[in-house]
């Protein structure tokens, strides 16, 4: 009875670790796709700022040319 127990014990103890192994190689692949993920949108986040930084300067020039062209039309307009 005692061996019987025990290799009852020794079986569930090996499906446990087999379950827990199969566990573990599905959260390390998702833990790798979403450090994919992560770094995609690390790589998206830095082209939109870029894309802002230009969208800005531009913003910026086209105030200056403006503010310019206010400048002369008022001159002429004397």
């Amino acid at each position: 009875a005692e061996r019987g127990r025990r290799r009852q014990a020794i079986a569930e103890a090996e499906r446990e670790t087999a379950e827990a192994g199969w566990a573990l190689e599905a959260a390390e692949k998702t833990e790798r796709e979403q450090e994919r993920v992560v770094q995609r949108l690390k790589e998206q986040l830095a082209d939109a700022r870029q894309r802002l930084a230009d969208a800005q300067l531009d913003a910026r020039e086209a105030a200056t040319a403006q503010r310019h062209a206010l400048k002369v039309l008022g001159r002429l307009r004397k």
